[in-house]
This record gives structure tokens, sequence and C-alpha cells, in this order.
């Protein structure tokens, strides 16, 4: 059993992860503001694990936890993730996702200790591209979110390699499942079905994304815990993309025979930058971590529309 401390573990991908190594016999602590996580995606373990309210933004708050819990390893999830977001209000996104990351490694030389550490980074460092992305390609993010995110890396990676603590950069492709509630594609069809409309509408159709179900990314993540890599960057994606326009149709065919469904396009939905591919080559995850995704597109659809009850 190995002490682990998730920040930002009460969110859609910690929760998950939370509930995973819990389950595997580990002690957990969570690290959360619950600015967008809740208890409730917890579920009935919330009263078995280690709960911590605090932000990251806080040092005090921060020092106290990471000090009274020693813990073995660290998943550092929290940041704004909404890439609209971070282009409204990027001195903010800057502030949490950079400032908040700074706080943590700030705790750990304070503390003198070294814990495996792990950060959830994006795809969103990368340069647009219309091939399958490797860890080694060149990075260019076109948004406030992808720039905050690659300066993580670049922190992170310094610092770790200065202190001598192992570390892994986990680049993360476009997760899907239910418990999210920022309004990413899936979640936008899902609230639109939920109030009764004939109509879907969302921005741009074309470009295509990399979408992995969340319960691939919570065993990729476990993985994690159990071989330990050390100082290195893995994609974390399917390997296969899909346009926004086919995702939308996907979920008007399962739905089929219940109600006629159209899909619109919106010019005051469309982002004012935007990459038309990204997808993972997860060649190097696959073989190191023993991994591979098991929820097929069709698959995670079904059971995203059974739990929100709509299937």
């Amino acid at each position: 059993m190995e002490t682990i401390l998730i920040i930002g573990g009460a969110g859609f991908v910690g929760s998950n992860l939370v509930k995973k190594l819990f389950y595997q016999g580990h002690k957990i602590i969570i690290y959360d503001n619950f600015s967008s996580g809740r208890l409730t995606n917890l579920g009935t373990i919330k009263n078995r694990i280690e709960i911590f309210k605090g932000d990251i933004l806080n040092y005090r708050e921060l020092n106290r936890c990471i000090k009274n819990y020693q813990p073995d390893i660290i998943f550092h999830l929290a940041a704004i993730h909404y890439i609209p977001d971070c282009d409204k209000n990027p001195k903010k996104a800057y502030e949490i996702n950079v400032h908040g990351t700074r706080n943590i490694l700030k705790t750990i030389t304070t503390l003198n200790i070294k814990p495996f550490f792990v950060f959830i980074s994006s795809a969103a460092v990368y340069k647009d591209s219309q091939k399958s992305l490797l860890e080694t390609d060149e990075t260019k993010p076109i948004c406030i979110y992808g720039n905050t995110k690659l300066l993580d890396e670049k922190i992170i990676k310094q610092f770790c390699l200065k202190k001598k603590i192992p570390f892994v950069i986990i680049r993360l492709f476009n997760v899907y499942g239910s418990n999210d509630r920022i309004p990413h594609i899936m979640p936008g069809i899902i609230s639109q079905f939920k109030k009764g409309s004939n109509t879907i509408e969302l921005g741009n159709l074309q470009p295509k994304r990399d979408f992995i179900y969340i319960d691939d990314v919570g065993d990729a993540l476990a993985n994690l815990v159990l071989y330990k890599p050390k100082n290195i960057i893995y994609n974390l994606g399917t390997g296969k993309e899909y346009s926004i326009k086919n995702i939308a149709e996907k979920f008007v065919k399962i739905l089929r025979g219940r109600k006629k469904l159209k899909i619109l396009s919106q010019n005051n939905l469309q982002r004012k930058t935007e990459r038309f591919h990204l997808k993972a080559d997860i060649h190097k995850i696959k073989k190191e971590l023993k991994w591979h995704p098991k929820v097929s597109i069709n698959q995670g659809i079904k059971l995203l529309l059974k739990k929100e009850g709509l299937l």
C-alpha cells in the first residue's frame, strides 16, 4: 500500500483515478478546492478516504497537507481545463495553471521529500498536425491553455531533474464520460438532449479529435503506480480520431427511433482559433505500461448515454 495524494481528485478525471487506486488498496488523499470537482463524483468511498479542502494557490494549506501525509506519489490534475475560459481570462489561467504548479514544487522542496510526481498535461501543447502525434514531435500551442501546460512541463522537467525527483508527464487527449461538467463537446450534446431539444447546436463540425473513455484513462494512470517509469512523457489517447460531426451523428444514430434530431453548426459557438486534427500515437504507452484502450467510441457513447439516463 502506498500513500497517494491526488491534487484535483474530486474532478472528472481525478475522481475516476481515486476510485481505481482506492480499490487497489492504496491510501488516498484528495486536495481540491471544489470549484469544479464534486464530492458526489467520489460515490460511496468519500467517507473512506482523506479529503483536504484547499487551493493550489494557497501555499500554507498545500504545505500543511503534504507535510501531514508525506505522500509516496503525487498526481497533479488541478487546472482550468476549458479552453474558452482560459482564452477569456488568460491572467487567471496562468495564475492557477502555472503558479499553482510552482506552489506544489515549492512545497516539495521546502519539505525535502521526493515523491513520484505525475503531472497531467494536454495534447494542446502540440503543433497543429494532420499526422498521429509522437511524444517527440514539435510543441507549439495555439491557445492559452496549451501554453500554460507547456510552461508547466518545462518547469517540472527542470525542477525534478535538478532535485532528482522521478516524474511522468501525461499528455491527455479528449476524455469523455459521465460526470464531466465542463461544457466540452459530449457534455454539450448530452445537455441539449436532456432539455428535450430536437436540434443539436454545435460549433465547427469539421475538427477531428482523439476521444478516449474515462475508464481507459483511469486504467492507464493507475498503471503508472504499478510500473513507475521515470522522467518520461506519454501520450494518452486511442490513436483514432473522429470529427465533431461524426460524434454527433453517432449520438443521433444510437438514439434513432426516439425522436428526430438535427445537427446544426452555429457561428457563435465556433472558436476563433481552431486546430483541425488531434490524434495520438500511443505505441510508447502501450508498450511500456502494458496498457491499451478497451472501450470503442460506440461503446463509450452508449455507456455515457446509459449513465446519464438517456438510454
